[in-house]
């Protein structure tokens, strides 16, 4: 959770704060230029702020409906193969897929 990140790091909280501000904005306007009954399909992986783990997804889940999206499904996939190597602790292992609908 955001609070618990907060009491490590306030910079990095605010990091994460930001990135859903964005995401609100994105789903905000997605939400505006989608003909009714248009999917938006969106992926997101996890990843940890100082120790703590932040799901993304369920930060986005919840905004999508506050925009006005249905959530028609979710699930997460399994990364087999990873692409881009990135040296860091801690590796996103899961991508979540969120299938919303205007």
């Amino acid at each position: 959770m955001i609070s618990e990140i907060f009491e490590k790091d306030p910079r990095r909280a605010y990091i994460a704060f930001k990135y859903l501000d964005d995401m609100r904005k994105n789903l905000t306007e997605a939400y505006r230029v989608l003909k009714t009954g248009a999917r938006y399909i969106i992926v997101v992986g996890n990843n940890r702020i100082r120790g703590e783990l932040f799901e993304n997804w369920k930060y986005i889940m919840e905004l999508a409906k506050g925009v006005g999206f249905e959530l028609e499904t979710y699930f997460a996939s399994e990364i087999i193969k990873y692409f881009i190597k990135v040296p860091r602790e801690e590796r996103i292992n899961t991508d979540w897929i969120l299938v919303l609908r205007k």
